[in-house]
């Protein structure tokens, strides 16, 4: 409690972080499928915050003072912007009382405001990132629902059993055929699904290398959307 509500944020200890910091973004631009995640982000959200790599970016991470810590820390850490999430065999009037035990040294502030909704984009795009590297990482997506919608949570277990967690998943033997299964069937589930069977689809076609799998990528994607995916 005492750390949160009145940390010291020591110049030391903040030196020390900005330093790990700074590398842990030069380790991202040695690694090409770092890269290419960052490009993608980019490429999907513009200059909206869901763009921003977590670790930050070089060019603003090394204008980082203390004083923007203290600052920061000021601003965003109010009662009004915390959330408290407890866990375990606990009774309401108890998980209150700790909440409030916990958010005690806190201002009240003032809640921040909400993040705009990112922007739509009108048409497909490629971005192309060369990088002396063998092997090839190819991205390809669309936004999609919000966490909180009721179906994230059952088609994110299904992304990962069917696809999002690689070739260990348990479509991978049969990549070909249930690829041309999901172009059968998509008609049934609609434009909000393609999201899942694109990044199911990934599976499918890294078979082949590079521009094949990209193009490959593609070319699935816009049969599997039928008239909303051509062009």
């Amino acid at each position: 409690r005492v750390v949160l509500a009145h940390p010291r944020f020591e110049t030391r200890d903040f030196g020390w972080e900005k330093n790990r910091a700074l590398l842990a973004i030069k380790q991202q631009g040695e690694d090409p499928g770092e890269i290419a995640e960052i490009a993608f982000m980019k490429a999907l959200y513009g200059d909206h915050p869901y763009a921003h790599p977590t670790e930050g970016l070089k060019e603003t991470v090394e204008k980082l003072t203390r004083e923007d810590l203290v600052e920061f820390h000021k601003k965003t850490y109010t009662v009004k912007n915390g959330i408290v999430v407890i866990v375990g065999d606990v009774q309401r009037a108890d998980a209150e009382r700790m909440a409030n035990e916990l958010l005690a040294g806190l201002p009240d502030g003032e809640a921040l405001p909400a993040l705009p909704e990112p922007a739509v984009k009108s048409g497909p795009e490629t971005v192309k990132t060369v990088y002396p590297s063998e092997q090839t990482h190819v991205y390809a997506g669309v936004p999609g629902m919000k966490i909180n919608d009721p179906d994230y949570f059952p088609l994110y277990v299904g992304n990962h059993t069917l696809g999002g967690s690689g070739l260990v998943s348990r479509i991978a033997p049969y990549a070909d055929d249930i690829a041309k299964w999901f172009v059968a069937q998509a008609g049934r589930f609609g434009f909000a699904f393609v999201q899942f069977l694109l990044t199911a689809a990934i599976t499918a076609v890294m078979w082949a290398g590079g521009e094949d799998a990209a193009r490959e990528l593609r070319r699935f994607a816009v049969r599997l959307a039928g008239p909303q995916g051509d062009g």
